[in-house]
């Protein structure tokens, strides 16, 4: 009698495979179970998805009951939440009731930022209910809001503005159209140049003719500063056009007119003397003598390069000269592209070092440093510049820094 196939039900398969007991098909070798097994889940789907889903249901399990142990020995500190506070407004100024005057500067050397400060404190001086900022930065936010502003900007090299003003320039000369966004704006812009240069006082004219074109009204005509006579005379004719119209927009009928006389503001330094070795250490650790120990040269670290090549281009009859100058490079590093500055660093001539050492009465060697800060970090006399070079030896000053052979300047006195 030949067997009959009965097919399991799923448990019952379940069943048997768990408790291992013989099924019927099969001749009892492992082979035979196991192909038994597949045979039946085979014919058995729904057997499959009930193994499937208890597998999945037990890992959960498992995995929900090691998290709960773990969350009772432990608590979880929960995350910060992120805040996004409401942006601050901007802090308005304090009105104290004083007509509120702004005194802008760009400068290279010091002297803009020296006639700057000057103006200022005659200007207290003559208008004592007034208040009188000086400043050179947030000019973006704060142009906009001023009603009576003053500006001293130098051009330097070709035509370019100072370090501190370049990026003010490029705002304000750049910038998309404004219209006359500056219409409650009156101004006076007193520039400092020289004539020898092509573009003589470059930046305060054109700044002066962009804030005419943008609403401004110019309080006096722009003063053109010349450093190859004696730019103080052209400060001192400037300021004296300024003061009758700063009178009528600040005096009140009762002030009494005040006299003040120029005052320029001059820098304070503090000088530190080294002993030699110190000093040589000092002098020889500045990369070629003039960049004040930056490692990238730019304007106010330059690297210093001798001339190889020095040609006169002018026939000998000419009542001209253009000298033709090629300089030695080599070892520094740099490489010429087009449009690169060169600036020429003359050095006086030994025998007038020598006699400017003789009237100091110092040696030669002495080395020395000197800085705008007290020794505990607080400023001597508020200068926003570095020292005019780095420390060296008193004949190196005298021969690369000082300027012997011209007359001292006014301010200087």
């Amino acid at each position: 009698m030949e067997p009959t196939s009965e097919k399991l039900s799923p448990f019952d398969l379940v069943a048997a495979i768990l408790k291992g007991v013989k099924l019927d098909g099969s001749d009892g070798s492992p082979e035979a179970g196991r192909s038994a097994v597949v045979a039946l889940l085979m014919e058995n789907r729904d057997l499959v998805m009930v193994l499937t889903t208890s597998v999945a249901v037990l890992i959960g399990c498992v995995v929900v009951l090691a998290w709960r142990r773990g969350s009772a020995k432990k608590k979880p500190v929960e995350p910060p939440k992120l805040v996004l506070p409401k942006a601050a407004p901007e802090p308005e100024e304090v009105d104290d009731g004083k007509k509120k005057v702004s005194v802008f500067f760009g400068t290279q050397t010091g002297t803009a930022e020296g006639f700057a400060k000057a103006f200022v404190e005659e200007a207290k001086a003559r208008y004592q209910q007034k208040r009188f900022v000086l400043d050179d930065e947030e000019y973006e936010e704060k142009l906009k809001k001023e009603t009576l502003a003053f500006f001293f900007l130098a051009s330097y090299g070709d035509g370019e503005p100072t370090d501190n003003a370049a990026r003010f320039y490029k705002w304000f000369t750049e910038g998309k159209e404004r219209g006359d966004w500056l219409k409650n704006l009156q101004y006076g812009i007193f520039g400092l140049g020289n004539r020898q240069y092509e573009h003589f006082n470059k930046i305060a004219i054109v700044v002066d003719n962009i804030m005419a074109e943008q609403g401004g009204k110019r309080l006096v005509s722009v003063g053109l500063g010349d450093d190859d006579q004696c730019i103080e005379d052209d400060f001192f004719a400037w300021r004296e056009l300024v003061w009758p119209e700063l009178d009528t927009l600040l005096r009140d009928e009762d002030d009494a007119t005040v006299a003040t006389p120029y005052t320029a503001a001059v820098l304070e330094y503090r000088v530190v003397f080294h002993d030699q070795a110190d000093g040589s250490i000092l002098e020889s650790s500045l990369a070629n003598g003039h960049a004040n120990g930056n490692a990238v040269y730019d304007a106010q670290h330059p690297c210093r390069a001798n001339v190889a090549v020095r040609k006169e281009l002018h026939a000998p009859a000419s009542d001209r000269s253009c000298t033709h100058l090629e300089f030695d490079i080599s070892g520094t590093g740099l490489a010429y592209e087009t449009g690169d500055h060169v600036g020429v660093y003359c050095e006086n001539l030994i025998e007038t070092v020598e006699e400017a050492e003789r009237l100091l009465n110092l040696p030669p060697e002495t080395y020395f440093s000197i800085h705008t800060d007290k020794e505990d970090g607080t400023p001597l006399s508020g200068s926003s510049l570095p020292p005019p070079f780095p420390p060296c030896s008193l004949r190196t000053a005298l021969t690369r820094y000082a300027d012997l052979l011209s007359s001292p300047r006014r301010y200087a006195d």
